[in-house]
């Protein structure tokens, strides 16, 4: 996916169930989704990047076929995904 801005959020599901995914940006590895979360807590923010050049980049995300040791599945879910751009 292409994306304008300074930086991106990408917000989904984190379970018990969760998988993983590498994150590539503008062509680099940029990090992994690890989406797997212990029982009874909760957060949605799957990755971020910060200070990037404003302007376009692009975000490959890559499943991948391994997950925590504590994970029943390999689920992946990405709601959405949030770009910001700099105030002028």
């Amino acid at each position: 996916m292409s994306f304008t801005g300074c930086a991106i959020s990408l917000v989904g599901r984190y379970s018990q169930e969760g998988g993983k995914a590498d994150i590539y940006l503008d062509g680099e590895k940029a990090g992994e989704i690890d989406a797997y979360i212990v029982e009874r807590t909760n957060d949605n923010d799957l990755w971020h990047a910060y200070d990037l050049k404003p302007g376009k980049h692009t975000l490959r995300i890559v499943p991948r076929s391994d997950a925590d040791n504590r994970s029943k599945g390999k689920k992946l879910v990405i709601e959405s995904a949030v770009s910001f751009v700099p105030r002028k």
